[in-house]
């Protein structure tokens, strides 16, 4: 009996030993010494310096930032405080609204699902929800009564154009004429609290106009929602458990979620708002989506959660073609695909061209931004890019909302970070 003992405590260590040691190998970005990786102290206090600026100007109330290189996190800092109070100090496992950072994983999804040859971006929109078959584009519109004439689509909306924001669908919040018509539609473009899915919401889209027919503008708005729905067709999962279990699992982003359980609930900063900022909020402006209400609308462009770590993650498989560690999300030829300019001659601004999932920088630019840069931002002002010149993932998580100076707190870090790397 005694051998036949001994090999079951052998095989049990062993197995506890496989177990361990496959947790270990999750990937995980290791700390390096920043003056290894092109960041020396007086270079760093400079970044530093412009964070802590916009704490003191009640821009923000506090921040994450993170720079990755060569699959290491070479800064990592938390700054100031995570709630309205400024009684928490911020730290590093804070959660923050990803919004629109969202859309760039959404849309790895979608891509996952082509590489398996379910989807093809050229399979039209009406082959996964036939209500868009019969969309019609907008005409003319009466701003004195908001009446508007339509006209029938020339060329059904693919998963190209929804890709790459060129279908027609626009966020209403952010567009004049769609905000005065879409809301006779009730769908959501967004996050919601009411018990709503994307099966019920997304078709009711289909019923209201395009702003233009599709492949002829970049116009941005919940393409990536819809997308979404596919996803869940195509799949046959609900689009938070397809996510899980394809890309945050594999990676091991193990705070990043549609919604919080009640344990996590107080890693959620609050929304900052300027002193100056309109008390007439949109009805967008529901911060606590991510941990009240009915929990069921999953927003794949634009309701994630979760850590700068845990994005970290994702942003270097996609610098590493797909890859990290040892889980692989996409093929190399995909991620190519993602980081290519998809839209043509269009532009989202000077030298600004769109591939899939993400803005796609076509030519340096003044502040020595590098071509090839690829990333997204979020509504709560969160931002994300990943630079493959440099070899560089670039993180800066707030959670403010209609910040003045949003623009300048962002450009000022990127810009320090680019030119202290490149030094």
């Amino acid at each position: 009996m005694r051998p036949i003992i001994t090999l079951l405590v052998l095989a049990l260590i062993f197995s506890c030993a496989s177990r361990s040691d496959s947790k270990d190998s999750k990937p995980v970005l290791p700390i390096a010494d920043p003056s290894g990786y092109g960041l020396d102290q007086e270079e760093i206090d400079q970044i530093e310096g412009h964070v802590q600026w916009a704490i003191d100007s009640a821009l923000i109330s506090g921040a994450v930032a993170l720079i990755a290189r060569e699959d290491k996190i070479i800064y990592q800092r938390a700054f100031g405080f995570s709630d309205r109070e400024k009684s928490k100090e911020m730290s590093l496992d804070n959660i923050f609204r990803f919004a629109s950072m969202t859309k760039p994983i959404t849309s790895t999804a979608v891509m996952q699902l082509i590489e398996q040859g379910k989807l093809s971006t050229d399979d039209p929109l009406s082959k996964f929800i036939p209500e868009f078959a019969d969309v019609r584009v907008l005409e003319t519109f009466d701003e004195k009564d908001s009446t508007f004439t339509s006209v029938p689509i020339e060329r059904e909306i693919t998963v190209h154009h929804l890709l790459t924001h060129t279908s027609g669908i626009p966020y209403a919040v952010f567009h004049p004429i769609a905000g005065a018509i879409y809301p006779q539609y009730d769908f959501v473009e967004a996050w919601t609290k009411d018990a709503r899915t994307l099966e019920t919401n997304i078709p009711k889209q289909a019923k209201a106009p395009l702003m233009h027919q599709p492949g002829e503008a970049w116009t941005y708005g919940s393409n990536i929602d819809v997308l979404g729905y596919i996803v869940e067709k195509v799949s046959g999962m609900p689009l938070n458990e397809y996510l899980e279990e394809n890309i945050f699992q594999p990676l091991n982003m193990h705070d990043t979620g549609f919604y919080l359980p009640d344990e996590k609930a107080d890693r959620l900063v609050d929304v900052w708002l300027t002193p100056d900022v309109d008390e007439n909020l949109p009805d967008l402006f529901i911060p606590d989506y991510a941990i009240s209400g009915a929990k069921t609308y999953f927003a794949g462009g634009a309701g994630l959660v979760g850590t700068a770590s845990d994005y970290s993650k994702f942003a270097s498989a996609i610098l590493n073609k797909g890859a990290l560690g040892e889980a692989q999300i996409l093929k190399t030829s995909t991620v190519d695909r993602m980081l290519a300019n998809q839209i043509d001659t269009l532009r989202l601004g000077e030298g600004l061209g769109f591939g899939y999932g993400g803005e796609v920088r076509l030519t340096e630019n003044a502040d020595g931004i590098n071509a090839g840069q690829w990333g997204w931002n979020g509504y709560w002002q969160t931002y994300f890019r990943i630079d493959p010149q440099n070899d560089m993932v670039l993180i800066l998580l707030t959670n403010a909302f209609d910040n003045p100076k949003w623009d300048e707190i962002l450009g000022g870090y990127e810009t320090k970070v680019v030119q202290a790397i490149e030094d």
